[in-house]
Parts: structure tokens; sequence; C-alpha cells
């Protein structure tokens, strides 16, 4: 995954702060959303 954050709050963060909430975007985002939008090229179900 890459980020891109457009905060000027950020910037004023400690940055182990800015990573722990990262990480827990991208967990969100893994966990949530893309699971129910599509299966993940490693999660796909073959047909025998």
């Amino acid at each position: 995954y890459s980020f891109e954050v457009f905060n000027d709050d950020y910037t004023q963060l400690p940055l182990p702060f800015v990573a722990q909430r990262a990480r827990a975007a991208a967990v969100w985002l893994a966990e949530g959303v893309l699971r129910r939008s599509a299966p993940l090229p490693g999660q796909l179900r073959r047909s025998a």
C-alpha cells in the first residue's frame, strides 16, 4: 500500500502517532471495504 496525506495537521504530529493512524486505516480498509468489494488475488476460489 501507499499513502499520500495532504493534511497540514499531520506535519505537526509525532511520526509514530501518524504511522499508527495510517496502519489503523489500512487495516480498516483491508478488513472492511476491500473484503466486501472483490476477493484479493490470493483469495480467489478455484472451481474443480
